[in-house]
């Protein structure tokens, strides 16, 4: 197989966020926030050459996204720094359901 640059970076990419997601879950001082943000970066790592690889999963890779995003503030983070994961989150899911729902104007060719 031959890859590209962005596509050797989007795995090195995944490389990395999944060692690195996989090592902060099984440190043994892990609390539930660590082991949550494991998780976090293990679906980011996963994520991104699924979109490079496969970009017509894009818009549900957005979808996923969005709500681990939300799903992580809404959950794991306390009051004031949650709301940014919360709204980055439902941010990605509206948008992405608006992409998967046609809503948002296409792209204009000049």
């Amino acid at each position: 197989m031959k890859f590209n640059k962005a596509q050797l970076i989007s795995l090195l990419f995944a490389f990395i966020f999944l060692i690195w997601g996989i090592l902060t879950i099984i440190e043994p001082n892990s609390n539930n926030i660590s082991i949550y943000s494991g998780f976090l970066m293990i679906i980011i790592g996963v994520a991104y050459p699924i979109v490079m690889f496969m970009p017509k999963l894009s818009k549900v890779v957005l979808l996923i996204e969005g709500l681990a995003l939300a799903l992580f503030g809404l959950f794991v983070m306390t009051f004031p720094g949650n709301l940014i994961f919360i709204i980055l989150g439902v941010a990605l899911m509206i948008l992405s359901l608006l992409t998967i729902l046609d809503i948002l104007p296409t792209k204009r060719n000049k």
